[in-house]
């Protein structure tokens, strides 16, 4: 037997299940099934003290550091800190963030903590079967933005002392760490920037249902481990690849809402206004009748998340390249490098506000001789009024007629190819852009301006033809706020109506929801 085996059996003896009576479970223990209670729990024999100094002694009599941190700093000494970290992952399947078990993290997060009450109280009220909700107190953090909430990652602990947890982690992550984009084990975060709500779900459930509830949780959420991270956003996990994948509040949530999991009701905060902007990913993809819809969803979110935003260019070229190349209902007029230049070229002009000049100077031309109160006569008024709507329609179809002409495609093809892209992408359009490149933004007053003129098309030449027996009436408009009932936000979860603390709130920052939705209404830019 090697040095190393030696010390791995002293940390971790063999075990045999029991099959005698066990004794009544603490809310620790009870997290744990028995069929998996060698990986969850470290079996803890006297730690090894002859190595270690003072400050490591005292850290481990405050429960800062693990019982097992002396045999850990043994071996990381004797031979090398992937030893260390292969010893205290014994009996645990991976994936791991790459600082699980390291001692000299270990070391690092208790000097942390130790300094820091609220860290140090959040390191010893968290339990098996909590969520932990985090932010870094920043609207303009990509999800936050993304969700509208101040809440960006979550974590189901599954074991205390020290705290250990299953995460889903992708947008979050590291991009150079080679567990991220995977369900992987994790210790408890740390940095003094960061802001925690805890949550117990099980908080008000008696015995033995409690017990019950946290270890299918726990267990459900360990079934998940090196899945991937799910970017196209939705709690629909019955398939392979990319419908099988979780993004980390999905994880948290599943665990208990799922049949697979607990099957117990976690009472979430919806709101349509924070859904709006996975509603416009979802409809933009889904409108257009895509091959593959998970993998879309994928590709377009990682491109809304990424860092530095595109810019209206790339924004574009996705569209065409990325998006309509792999729909039905657009993949026959991508289907050259010639055509998808057209279009980009197309599509830009949209984007820029230069497809309508025709209609937009129609449309102000009748609005200011209706200020001016030209329509207000009998007869001749009523006829003004008619031959100006009748202008609108002429250079609705002289802009149509030019973009026609422009893109290479037969009039049938372009009309439906259009009508779709349209409905596809217009009426979030403004949602879209304000999130890409701010409320203030010339690119979204333009989509918000597109947007108040379809409106005004549709109240008043409801009946104009377009082409064929498409009338304006039938143009697309502004999407309503609605809510995304397969997906659940970290602070979807974090404004749940259950118990909870808060642990490191800033005082600049607000996080329960009355403050956080009051804040951004003082923190909107003044027009």
């Amino acid at each position: 037997m090697t040095k190393i085996d030696a010390m791995l059996q002293r940390i971790f003896p063999a075990r045999k299940r029991q099959e005698t009576a066990q004794p009544e479970a603490t809310e620790t223990q009870a997290t744990v099934s028995p069929s998996k209670l060698d990986s969850l729990n470290l079996s803890r024999t006297l730690p090894k003290t002859a190595n270690l100094s003072d400050e490591e002694k005292a850290l481990i009599s405050e429960g800062l550091l693990p019982e097992v941190y002396g045999e850990l700093k043994a071996i990381m000494e004797e031979d090398g800190v992937d030893a260390a970290k292969k010893a205290y992952r014994k009996g645990k399947d991976g994936p791991f963030d790459p600082s699980f078990g390291d001692p000299t993290h270990m070391l690092w997060l208790a000097r942390k903590l130790q300094t820091n009450a609220e860290w140090q109280r959040l390191a010893k009220e968290v339990q098996p079967g909590d969520i932990i909700i985090e932010t870094y107190n920043k609207p303009d953090d990509m999800i936050s933005q993304l969700t509208n909430g101040p809440f960006i990652h979550a974590r189901l602990c599954v074991s205390a002392n020290p705290p250990e947890f299953i995460e889903a982690v992708g947008i979050t992550g590291n991009s150079q760490d080679a567990t991220n984009n995977t369900v992987r084990w994790s210790s408890l975060p740390f940095s003094e920037g960061m802001s925690v709500r805890r949550i117990r779900p099980t908080e008000s459930v008696p015995e033995p249902q409690k017990s019950r509830a946290i270890k299918e949780a726990i267990a459900f959420a360990q079934d998940q481990l090196g899945k991937p991270y799910d970017y196209s956003y939705t709690n629909v996990n019955k398939g392979d690849g990319l419908t099988d994948a979780f993004y980390c509040s999905e994880l948290a949530y599943l665990a208990y809402a799922s049949p697979e999991g607990a099957n117990f009701n976690i009472p979430i905060s919806k709101s349509a206004e924070r859904d709006q902007l996975i509603v416009a990913a979802n409809d933009l993809v889904g409108a257009l009748d895509p091959h593959d819809r998970e993998a879309l969803l994928d590709e377009t979110i990682r491109l809304f998340t990424r860092n530095p935003k595109p810019s209206g260019t790339e924004l574009v070229a996705f569209l065409v390249d990325n998006i309509m190349t792999k729909c039905k209902a657009t993949e026959k007029v991508t289907a050259t490098p010639e055509d998808r230049e057209k279009l980009k070229n197309n599509l830009q002009r949209l984007m820029e506000g230069k497809a309508f000049p025709n209609l937009h100077r129609t449309i102000d031309e009748f609005n200011a001789d209706e200020a001016a109160g030209k329509y207000d006569t009998p007869v001749i008024g009523w006829g003004k009024e008619q031959k100006n709507r009748l202008d609108i329609g002429v250079g609705l179809a002289q802009d149509l007629g030019n973009l026609i002409g422009t893109s290479g495609l037969n009039y049938q093809e372009s009309i439906k190819a259009g009508w779709d892209v349209a409905h596809a992408l217009l009426p979030h359009s403004e949602v879209l852009a304000s999130f890409l490149y701010g409320p203030k933004d010339g690119r979204t007053q333009m989509a918000d301006k597109v947007l108040d003129t379809l409106e005004w098309l549709k109240k008043h030449a409801p009946d104009l033809p377009v082409v064929g027996d498409l009338g304006l009436g039938k143009l697309p408009e502004r999407a309503k706020p609605s809510l995304k009932t397969d997906f659940v936000s970290p602070t979807d979860l974090a404004w749940a109506n259950l118990p909870h603390s808060d642990y490191n709130v800033k005082s600049h920052f607000p996080i329960d929801q009355k403050g956080y939705e009051q804040y951004l209404k003082e923190k909107q830019p003044v027009s």
